[in-house]
């Protein structure tokens, strides 16, 4: 405000609250950067905002904000989840040897687990008379090939694939079986949450 030719300041350094180090001391400085920070923030905001919000939401399709928490509900179990076995393998990894890295019989593993890839065999058919089941190898040291269709793809999993399914989800033959609760890993759930 001014008064012939004056101006009166209201703030605070027309108090005389302002400090000998202040840069501007006709106006005043803010006393720290969080005050700052809050004054801006709820100027922007302020609390009509605030009492409005749920008004507003409901007047715009107030279905809306129950999608929005089961939309972040969802999301937070299944990282929960990822967290969970995050840890399993954690805790995992102070055994040695690592379970997963050899196929033991300790946590399941069968005939199917190899380290490395096996051979396809091959129905194979000599001289008309006899017929037998041979592998690869077999064929390469007899310089024989494996006529198109006899070829017979023997199942393998590697340790890591066979211990994600046996050893740690203890994975059931089929959705209709439910299986049993796997209780190192809720507990490690528990721990996640």
């Amino acid at each position: 405000m001014s008064q012939m030719g004056q101006v009166v300041f209201d703030g605070p350094a027309a108090d005389g609250h302002v400090g000998e180090s202040d840069g501007n001391v006709e106006r005043g400085n803010w006393s720290s950067k969080t005050d700052y920070l809050l004054s801006v923030i709820g100027y922007a905001v302020g609390l009509g905002n605030v009492w409005r919000f749920p008004y507003l939401a409901y007047r715009n399709g107030g279905g809306v904000g129950i999608t929005m928490v089961l939309v972040i509900s969802l999301s937070d179990i299944s990282y929960s989840c990822i967290i969970a076995y995050s840890l399993f393998y954690l805790f995992a990894s102070f055994q040695s040897p690592l379970p997963w890295s050899d196929c033991f019989s300790w946590w399941g593993a069968d005939e199917t687990c190899s380290r490395t890839p096996r051979d396809p065999l091959c129905n194979l058919t000599l001289d008309g008379e006899y017929s037998g089941i041979v592998n690869t190898t077999w064929l390469q040291a007899h310089n024989k090939t494996c006529s198109n269709g006899s070829e017979i793809h023997v199942p393998h999993q590697r340790p890591s694939e066979q211990y994600w399914d046996k050893g740690v989800l203890h994975r059931s033959t089929s959705i209709d079986e439910m299986g049993e609760i796997v209780w190192v890993l809720a507990l490690c759930l528990l721990l996640a949450w």
